[in-house]
């Protein structure tokens, strides 16, 4: 039985879905090391100048705390 494609097809096949699986996984890595939450700033929290109670302004004055 002969076959539907040539070898050299099939090698170029191959090494297009092995390239393509190398890419996929090198997206996959960046995107993970970008999505990092070390990378996010995740749990940052500056210095603020002036002492800022979130008891005063959301508790006592009722005001929404969103921001």
């Amino acid at each position: 039985m002969s076959a539907i494609f040539s070898k050299q097809f099939d090698t170029k096949l191959r090494l297009a879905a092995g390239a393509a699986i190398l890419l996929l996984g090198a997206a996959g890595a960046v995107l993970g090391y970008l999505l990092h939450p070390k990378q996010l700033d995740t749990g940052y929290t500056p210095e603020q100048p002036v002492p800022y109670s979130h008891k005063l302004h959301a508790g006592n004055l009722g005001l929404d705390c969103l921001y």
